[in-house]
C-alpha cells in the first residue's frame, strides 16, 4: 500500500471520526445564529413579500407581526451580486405574484466584489448558497464554511460546551438609538463619511458592473411573474443630509433609468421617513426594534394601496 493511499485513507477515517462532533456544533445556536444565516436552512414557501438587501434591508423589515407572509432574505454588507443569486436559489419558495423588495442605499451601486471586507463577508455565502452561485468558490473554503465547520471554528468551538441561549441577535432587541439626541449629529457625520469616502469614491468603477446585477434581478423578478420594488429605506436626517444635490441627482438618475427601461418596476423613495425620529433609529441610517415594525407595517399598507398585495 502506497503512503498516498495510506494517507487518504486515514484522512477517511479522521474524517468520520469527527463526524459526530462536526454535526453536533452545527446544531448549536452559536453556530447557528454566525452571520444571521440561519434563516436561509429554513425558508418558509408560498411567500407572499420578500426583501433582499444589505444592513439597512436586514434592519428595516420585521414580518412578525405582519398580516402577510413575508421573510427578510438581507444581509450586512450584501450587495447586488448576492441578492440576484439568492433570489434565483430561493424563487421556487415565493408565491406566485410575489412581491420582491429590493433596498438600493446611496451607496449600494459601489460596493465592491474584492478586498478584505469583500472575503470577510464571502464566506458566510458557503452555508447556504449552491457552489456555482458563489463567487470566487474555493473548494477548500466549502469544506471549511459547508462541510466540516469544527475543524475550522476558532473561538466559536466553545459553542460546544457553553451554547448561547437564543438566536436572536443583540441588534434584533434594541428599541433605542445607540447615541441618542446628543451624540446622533456626530454619529450621523461619521457613519456617511464613512460610505462616500471608502465606499462610494473609491468604488466608481464598479457602478456599471453592479447596476447590471440589479438589472438582471429585476429582469428575473418580470420573467417569473414577481413585483420587483426598488426601495430605499430610512436614513436619520444627521446622515442624509451629508449627501449634496449632485450625488442625490445621479442617484435617482439611475433608479429613474432602471424603471424607464421595466415599467412593472415601482420605486419607492423612504429615506425620509421618519426621519427626525432618533427613537426609531438604532443609529443614524438602521431602524431599531420599533423603527422596523412601524416602517414593515407603512411598507405593507402602500403595496395593498397599490394593488400589489391582497387587501
Amino acid at each position: 500500500m502506497t503512503k498516498m493511499i495510506r494517507g487518504i485513507i486515514f484522512i477517511m477515517i479522521g474524517l468520520l471520526l469527527i463526524w459526530p462532533i462536526n454535526a453536533q456544533f452545527q446544531r448549536t445556536n452559536g453556530y447557528r445564529h454566525l452571520n444571521d444565516t440561519d434563516k436561509f436552512l429554513h425558508v418558509p414557501t408560498e411567500l407572499e413579500v420578500i426583501n433582499l438587501g444589505s444592513s439597512h434591508g436586514l434592519n428595516g423589515f420585521d414580518y412578525s407581526s405582519a398580516t402577510i407572509k413575508g421573510y427578510n432574505m438581507a444581509l450586512a454588507a450584501q450587495g447586488f451580486y448576492y441578492d440576484y443569486r439568492i433570489l434565483k436559489q430561493y424563487s421556487s419558495h415565493l408565491a406566485d405574484d410575489a412581491v420582491v423588495l429590493l433596498p438600493i442605499s446611496y451607496f449600494s451601486p459601489y460596493q465592491k466584489y474584492e478586498g478584505e471586507k469583500f472575503d470577510k463577508f464571502n464566506k458566510r455565502y458557503y452555508r447556504f448558497l449552491e457552489p456555482e452561485s458563489i463567487r470566487f468558490f474555493n473548494p477548500l473554503d466549502y469544506l471549511r464554511y459547508h462541510t466540516f465547520p469544527v475543524l475550522f471554528a476558532g473561538e466559536h468551538i466553545k459553542y460546544l460546551f457553553e451554547d448561547r441561549e437564543t438566536l436572536k441577535a443583540d441588534w434584533e432587541q434594541i428599541d433605542y438609538n445607540k447615541f441618542g439626541m446628543d451624540g446622533i449629529e456626530a454619529e450621523g457625520e461619521k457613519r456617511a463619511t464613512h460610505h462616500i469616502e471608502n465606499i462610494i469614491r473609491v468604488g466608481q468603477d464598479n457602478k456599471a458592473t453592479a447596476l447590471k446585477e440589479l438589472d438582471n434581478t429585476i429582469a428575473f423578478c418580470i420573467d417569473n411573474n414577481l413585483k420587483p420594488v426598488l426601495i430605499t429605506m430610512p436614513l436619520h436626517d444627521a446622515y442624509k443630509k451629508r449627501f449634496d444635490n449632485t450625488f442625490l441627482n445621479d442617484f435617482y438618475q439611475d433608479i429613474d433609468t432602471l424603471i424607464d427601461k421595466y415599467p412593472n418596476a415601482v420605486y419607492y423613495d423612504y429615506s425620509e421617513f421618519n426621519s427626525e425620529r432618533t427613537d426609531l433609529f438604532m443609529d443614524s441610517d438602521h431602524l431599531n426594534k420599533k423603527g422596523r415594525e412601524a416602517f414593515t407595517n407603512e411598507v405593507i399598507e402602500q403595496l395593498r394601496k397599490q394593488g400589489f398585495i391582497d387587501l
